[in-house]
């Protein structure tokens, strides 16, 4: 495996998914917490992309008050 770059805390490819799904499937961990799913597929020709936020009661209104006018 190449060198990981230092952001990357963890990276593994024993990632539970359906035995008939013969995609390749890694996950990475950052510094920051954040988990990344990355799942590749070279039988398909499209790509996509998505991230979840989890924002719930904890985080402070305050931080997030803007006004448009």
């Amino acid at each position: 495996m190449a060198k990981l770059h230092k952001a990357i805390v963890t990276i593994t490819d024993d990632v539970i998914k359906p035995d008939v799904d013969k995609r390749q499937w890694r996950a990475f961990k950052l510094q920051n917490d954040m988990n990344i799913l990355i799942i590749s597929d070279p039988e398909t020709d499209k790509s996509a992309a998505s991230m979840n936020v989890h924002i719930g009661n904890k985080c402070s209104s305050s931080m997030f008050r803007f006004s448009l006018y």
